[in-house]
């Protein structure tokens, strides 16, 4: 008979795994430091008013990293709940007042940086 042995499948498995738990934790690291990055531009971006409240600006946080139903990691990069509910008027505007975007801007800003970021960890 001819053929190919292959041998040594445990080893090959142990290898995978090594190389699977490498890559997700590396995958982790970059998508939080990705979202530090965003999170400084953001703080950079907004708006800040001269009244005695906490500013948006010091409300903007990195949620820790999720997973989806279908296994994509994410993260969330934005206001908390104390000062969400005013974002949202200087990110969409109202009635009275034009939009002031500093979510989306801060986000065109570091789109680049972020992929390069995100696409690091696949790189061989």
């Amino acid at each position: 008979m001819v053929g190919i042995k292959i041998t040594g499948i445990r080893e090959i498995e142990s290898n995978l795994n090594k190389i699977i738990k490498g890559t997700v934790e590396k995958e982790e690291k970059a998508l939080l430091e990705a979202g530090e990055l965003l999170k400084k531009e953001m703080q950079k971006e907004v708006n800040v008013s001269g009244k005695k409240q906490k500013h948006i600006r010091d409300d903007i946080k990195v949620s820790t990293v999720k997973e989806d139903e279908y296994g994509i990691k994410e993260i969330s990069v934005g206001p908390g709940k104390e000062t969400g509910w005013r974002a949202k008027f200087l990110e969409y505007g109202t009635s009275k007042m034009t939009a002031k975007p500093f979510m989306e801007k801060a986000y065109r800003n570091v789109k680049d940086q972020i992929k390069k970021k995100i696409e690091g960890v696949y790189k061989i």
